[in-house]
C-alpha cells in the first residue's frame, strides 16, 4: 500500500503531466476554432466578392435601361412636337 507521502507524491507527478497536457488541449482547441473561424472568413470573401459581381451587373443593366428610357423619351418628345405632325391638306374651293 502507498503511503501518504507516497500517494501525495504521485497526485503531484500526475498534476505536473496533466496541466502541460490540459494547457495543449487548450491550444489545440483554439487554434481548431482559429482555423475555422478563418475558413468562415474565406468564405465571406467569397460571398461577397459574388455580390459585388451582381452589384456590378445590375448597375450595368440599370444604365442600360436607363439609355433606353431616354431614347423612349426622345422619341416620344419628337411624335409629340409641333414639327412632326403631317401638315394638314390645304382646302381649295
Amino acid at each position: 500500500m502507498c503511503s501518504f507521502t507516497q500517494h501525495t507524491l504521485l497526485v503531484y507527478k500526475l498534476q505536473s503531466w496533466v496541466t502541460p497536457a490540459q494547457t495543449q488541449l487548450i491550444q489545440l482547441i483554439q487554434l481548431t476554432q482559429l482555423t475555422q473561424l478563418q475558413t468562415q472568413l474565406t468564405q465571406l470573401q467569397t460571398q461577397l466578392t459574388q455580390l459585388q459581381t451582381q452589384l456590378t451587373q445590375l448597375q450595368t443593366q440599370l444604365t442600360q435601361l436607363q439609355t433606353g428610357l431616354t431614347q423612349l423619351q426622345t422619341q416620344l418628345t419628337q411624335l409629340q412636337s409641333p414639327s412632326s405632325k403631317p401638315s394638314s391638306p390645304s382646302s381649295k374651293p
